[in-house]
């Protein structure tokens, strides 16, 4: 009795895919008679004829008695490519084919010092002599110019690749894409702690462990992809920016927290204008403009006809005020008042009789940030009510930060 070389072995088609559904047919050497092949080393239980493979390619268990011819074809029958095939296994014992000198049985031949198997998919497969139900199955496969070492246990689920070498690539491809080898020589040092030594230039490179911490020193990441936070000395994280360097990196949330600091965030504006509505102005005194609609205010800190910047800094502000009914010769002043006090004013002489005349000017002003507020006061000594006209046009009041 032999058992047929390289069992569990998937077959594949031209274009490496394993063939689902094959068919081995087995017939007396040299004829077309069929002849039983079996599944037990016994030779007590037949097997099917043809034997045919799970879905995978894979056959299982086949025990010869004496020579045979084979032939194999897909699930529709097709002959695959180099079938039919002579196989003698003239060599038998009780459960294990030995071979010594030169001898040969179904492509697989021993020399005095080396075992040749001769297969377009060449495997040679070693598996535990134990009855453990995961007994640990290795394959050695060449297929092409590649060479292939993996696992499985003994149910034969799944095959887990574990690297391969590819003779035209020079290359050494990993389980998964973690680690790729191209070119050169690599050898491991054992001197080194987690480094491998090149053989070709005599270079250290050492090994980065992507699971725990590691420092790397004098270290080049050409395209780095940073998908998590970063830390450590380089990181400055200087809100107020005293101490800069050329060579580390500032955090987001220090360059933010110092803009904020430099701009206020959203930097305080504001416009604000009377909709529509006149106001009658007594004569003599400076008397407070109101301003009861806001175009806009970033900040929100105008209210009550009092704009109170809410980040310290130096300020724009424009007042325009237009009369409606001065008689000429008529003067007509408009102040910003800052803290309740006068701060600065405009003074101008009406021209037209019952014309409408404005007074208009900026300027530029300190504040705190907390305390300090800016209003619009007017005055006139016409003997009557002067009217301040409501048109959002000609009567507003307005500022922006500046630096």
């Amino acid at each position: 009795m032999a058992r047929l070389i390289l069992p569990y072995q998937s077959v594949y088609d031209l274009n490496g895919d394993p063939i689902s559904g094959a068919k081995m047919y087995f017939y007396g050497s040299g004829t077309t008679t069929p002849k039983d092949t079996y599944a037990d080393s016994t030779l007590v239980t037949p097997n099917t004829n043809p034997v045919i493979a799970d879905s995978q390619g894979q056959f299982g268990p086949i025990f010869l008695s004496g020579n045979y011819s084979c032939k194999l074809t897909d699930s529709n029958d097709v002959t695959q490519p180099d079938y039919p095939a002579e196989i003698e296994s003239s060599v038998d014992t009780s459960s294990t084919v030995l071979l010594t000198g030169n001898q040969t049985v179904a492509g697989v031949k021993t020399f005095t010092d080396k075992l040749a198997v001769k297969s377009d998919e060449a495997t040679i497969e070693l598996e535990e002599n134990d009855a453990s139900a995961d007994n640990r199955i290795t394959q050695l496969v060449v297929n092409g110019e590649k060479f292939t070492l993996r696992f499985s246990n003994d149910s034969r689920d799944t095959f887990r690749d574990i690297f391969t070498v590819s003779a035209s690539g020079n290359t050494v491809e990993f389980e998964g894409t973690d680690v790729i080898i191209n070119g050169g020589k690599l050898s491991y040092d054992n001197s080194l702690s987690s480094k491998f030594k090149a053989g070709d230039i005599g270079a250290e490179v050492e090994l980065v462990n992507i699971s725990t911490a590691q420092e790397l020193t004098n270290k080049t990441l050409p395209s780095p992809v940073i998908d998590d936070a970063i830390s450590g000395t380089a990181v400055q994280d200087d809100d107020s920016f005293t101490s800069p360097s050329a060579t580390k990196i500032a955090s987001s949330e220090s360059i933010k927290n110092y803009v904020d600091t430099q701009t206020g965030g959203t930097s305080p504006s504001f416009s604000a204008h009377k909709n529509g509505s006149n106001q009658s102005v007594t004569a003599g005194s400076f008397q407070l403009v109101t301003f009861p609609t806001e175009e806009f205010d970033t900040t929100g800190d105008f209210a009550s006809n009092t704009w109170t910047p809410s980040v310290a800094g130096r300020y724009i502000l424009t007042a325009t005020v237009q009369y409606t009914n001065l008689n000429v010769g008529n003067d007509r002043q408009l102040a910003i008042y800052k803290n309740g006090a006068e701060y600065k004013t405009d003074f101008q002489n009406q021209v037209n009789a019952g014309g409408d005349e404005s007074n208009s000017f900026s300027i530029i002003a300190n504040a705190n940030g907390s305390t300090d507020n800016f209003k619009v006061y007017t005055r006139h000594n016409k003997g009557t009510d002067g009217i301040v006209d409501g048109n959002s046009k000609y009567t507003f009041f307005t500022g922006s930060k500046v630096s």
